[in-house]
């Protein structure tokens, strides 16, 4: 699927498809899509975006698809990426050897506006050579990250970015964030030039943070607003570690940590902990 034109496509289902390719993978440009289903598609040695949907994706599903490759740098860019989206579920996909990002929305940067995305149950694993790879970068209103495995990454584990957008209703539950060696395992902040605008209403629970390596600390946190609560996370090393497991900074309001399992790390500055 590809087009430079405007376009709209409706209630497409797209499943089943082995390719390989030297280019993209799925790629929707610049149209309307709403009420699609990819799933169940195997995609190896993809040179860039594995799936790749811009324009206005709206009410899709992108679930069990296996995107993967032999070549360096593998997904050049984004394994699964899209834009300006509503009502996007991305369920299931088994994502090995990336280099830039697993799974993003907003170009990866919170440039455009999202709406209610649930990424659930994604297994997410990067290039043996170096990479600069995010696992899960989104943002926007209603965004829901729960039950996904990320191993290896290094830049973010979990990203939500400063954008000029309003970002609020941030679930970050059950995650597995693991082996990262670069920043923090989950970092959410406002735009520096724009702190007033960070996001909003931020849950981060019942994650497990294991063996991460850090500049800063596993858990990041800069600029929030609305209640911003941080429980029951396990962030664990086996042996001790100079980074911190929970930095909080230029909160609105002041958030509640209580819970957290820390071993080997130095607590930080999460009040209430």
């Amino acid at each position: 699927m590809c087009s430079s034109d405007l376009y709209t496509v409706q209630d497409f289902d797209l499943h089943d498809v082995t390719f390989t390719s030297i280019n993209f993978g799925l790629f929707g440009n610049a149209g309307f899509l709403n009420g699609f289903n990819i799933h169940h598609n195997v995609m190896t040695e993809v040179a860039k975006e594995g799936i790749y949907l811009a324009g206005t994706p709206s009410n899709g599903v992108v679930s069990e698809n296996q995107i993967s490759t032999d070549i360096y740098p593998s997904v050049s860019n984004i394994a699964i990426e899209v834009k300006n989206a509503t009502g996007l579920e991305i369920i299931g996909n088994v994502i090995t050897g990336a280099f830039y990002a697993c799974i993003a929305t907003g170009g990866g940067s919170g440039v455009y506006p999202e709406n209610n995305i649930n990424v659930t149950n994604n297994s997410c694993s990067f290039a043996a050579t170096t990479n600069v790879a995010d696992g899960i970068s989104v943002g926007g209103m209603n965004i829901s990250i729960v039950g996904n495995t990320i191993t290896g990454y290094r830049a973010y584990g979990i990203y939500v970015p400063g954008t000029a957008q309003t970002a609020s209703g941030i679930t970050i539950i059950g995650n597995t964030v693991q082996g990262g060696n670069g920043g923090a395992a989950i970092k959410i902040h406002a735009l520096l030039a724009d702190p007033t605008n960070g996001p909003a209403n931020v849950t981060i629970s019942n994650n497990s943070l294991i063996e991460n390596y850090s500049v800063g600390g596993i858990i990041e946190l800069r600029s929030l607003h609305g209640n911003t609560t941080v429980t029951h996370n396990n962030i664990t090393a086996a042996e001790p570690r100079k980074e911190s497991a929970l930095i909080v900074k230029s909160p609105a309001s002041v958030p509640s940590c209580s819970g957290n399992v820390i071993a080997n790390y130095h607590p930080g500055n999460c009040p209430n902990q």
